[in-house]
This record gives C-alpha cells, structure tokens and sequence, in this order.
C-alpha cells in the first residue's frame, strides 16, 4: 500500500461535521458530541463566526455512529 492509500483509507467511513452554532447551545452541543464513543476529534472555537454571530463546533464522526448524537436527543 503507498502512503497516500494509508491516508485515504483513515478517513474512509469518517463524517467531518462543522457546526456554527448561537454560543448559548454550545455547551449542550459539545456535552452531546463529547460523550459519544464514536466521535474522534472535537474542536470548539468560541465567537468564530461574524455572520451569523457564533460559536464553530468541529467534529470527526466515524461512520458507524454518525446517527447516534441525534439519537441521544431522541430525535431520529
């Protein structure tokens, strides 16, 4: 396997979300993202947005699991 297959296979399967979200449901959204086994990367970066005014949320999703943060809030 050459070395650019080993990357594309790494990301075969993975969901990259970015969410821009108003900084009063931040919390909520990185509390619900953190605690899901199948996120692999979370980033928040806080008044990143200008239009609209927001927070961005940053997370890598393995495939696996990309329902289970809308499932947790019982909305699938």
């Amino acid at each position: 396997m050459r070395p650019f297959e080993a990357l594309i296979a790494d990301t075969v399967g993975m969901l990259h979300l970015r969410i821009l979200t108003p900084s009063k449901m931040t919390d909520g959204i990185v509390y619900v993202l953190a605690e899901d086994r199948c996120v692999s990367g979370l980033a928040v970066v806080k008044g990143a947005a200008i239009r609209p005014v927001a927070d961005l949320v940053v997370a890598d999703i393995l495939g696996a699991g990309v329902n289970s943060p809308r499932q947790s809030h019982g909305s699938a």
